[in-house]
Parts: structure tokens; sequence; C-alpha cells
């Protein structure tokens, strides 16, 4: 009986609409955003340096959000070259469910690259903030299953505020069309550690960019204030086409 159905995107919209081809109703999609007075004047403290490469995922690892693919990637270059990986960390602030840290230090004690990682644990938004300022690259681990491709985390956006280059695991769809769309970085299917390999051996073999490019006319979309106008001019159409209809 609703006069408008919002979903947070495309895909979500079309999927929803495949499941009730009978509503005769307004399909909307609000994603969400990014604050752009969220980091206020939070600037980069560490120095750019080859000495580490520093790799950052702020958010929790659970469920269908594991990135197993990326230590998997880690690791096989380790083994068969060592010297481009030894000045990789990876820093992953946020609770990892304990069925994946046991599957991680599976993964990490095969391949000898525990030193790579630090499992920082839940961290205060300020410190994960600052994290993702300082960072090399940051890193996106998104969900998979049957509807992950209209999964855009909230992480993104955060992600987009810091405008560091981003080596997202996502299966395709909309995260990724967003990330590379904008010029932000690149995606990689969520489980498969051989393209995870490749793409992770081209930005090693390259030196960190201490700027990124990005299309910020196509990210302007995604302000939260550009986001509240359009669910403010939906609410007035809705309503002024409802009380039309009383009329």
């Amino acid at each position: 009986r609703a006069d408008v159905v919002v979903t947070v995107s495309e895909q979500k919209t079309a999927y929803m609409q495949r499941l009730h081809p009978e509503l005769r109703t307004r399909w909307e999609t609000l994603t969400n955003g990014y604050d752009t007075e969220l980091y206020g004047e939070r600037l980069r403290t560490r120095p750019f340096s080859q000495d580490t490469v520093e790799f950052v995922y702020t958010g929790r690892l659970f469920k269908n959000r594991r990135g197993y693919a990326f230590a998997e990637a880690l690791g096989r270059i380790h083994r068969s070259d060592p010297a481009l990986v030894s000045h990789v960390r990876v820093r992953i602030l946020g609770g990892v469910e304990p069925s994946i840290r046991q599957r991680y230090d599976h993964i990490l004690a095969e391949y000898g690259i525990a030193h790579l990682y630090d499992f920082a644990g839940d961290v205060s938004y300020a410190e994960a903030m600052d994290a993702q300022v300082n960072c090399d690259y940051l890193l996106l681990i998104v969900d998979t299953g049957e509807t992950s491709d209209g999964v855009i985390p909230g992480k993104l956006f955060e992600y987009v505020s810091v405008r560091r280059p981003i080596f997202a695991l996502c299966d395709p769809g909309a995260t990724q069309q967003i990330i590379e769309r904008a010029r932000l970085g690149h995606a990689v299917p969520a489980e498969s550690a051989e393209a995870c390999e490749a793409m992770l051996r081209e930005w090693l073999a390259r030196p960190v960019p201490d700027k990124v490019e990005s299309d910020d006319a196509y990210l302007a979309q995604f302000d939260r204030k550009a986001i509240t106008a359009r669910f403010a001019r939906l609410l007035d159409e809705v309503v002024a086409a409802s009380g039309a209809g009383r009329r």
C-alpha cells in the first residue's frame, strides 16, 4: 500500500521490482552518503615513505565480510617474491568474529606473514578516522551473497571523504561502480585470491600516490546535503500527490 518504496542502490531497487512486479508504486533510490564536515580539519601527519606501505581497514569482520583473499594474495607474493611485500603492513581496526580470526591465524601462519598484520580490535571513531587519513591505501571488504551487487557499505562513504586510494574486495555491482567511476581505486571479486594477487602486485610495484585525482563532480551526488535535498523533494512530491488524490 506504499506510495513510494525507497532502496539504497539501483541494484536493490531492480531486485525489489523483480520480486514485486505486481506493485504499482513509485520506486526511488537514495544511497547513503558522506559528510563533508565529519572529518573537519583532520590532516595527514604520517609522511609518505616507501619504507612502509600501509593498508588500513576500519570496521568489523563478521558473517560474509571476511577478506581472506587479501591475506592469501599477500601470502602468495611473500612466498614467491618476499622483497615486494616486506614493507607492507595491514591494519585491521575493528572487532573480528572469533571463527574469522581463527581462519586468519591459519592463513597467516601457513604463509609466515603474521608480522605483516596488526589486528587492533575496536578503536574510537576518532582513531579510525586518523588511521584512514594517514594510511597509504584504504582496504574495503564488502559482504558476499545473493544480493551483494546492491550492497554499498557506509564505510565506502567514509573512505570517499578521505580521498585515499581504495583497494576493494567486492563482487561486481554498486560499490565497484562507484569506486571506479569516481577514480578512487579498483575492485577485485571478493573471494578471488588470484585477482587480488594480480592487483596487489601491480599496486606494490609503483610508488604510493600522495593524491587521488578523483572525479569530484561525480561524487557530489553522494554528499549527504545533496541526498537530504532529494529526500525532501521526494517527501514534498508524495505529500502533494496524496493531497491531490483526496480532493
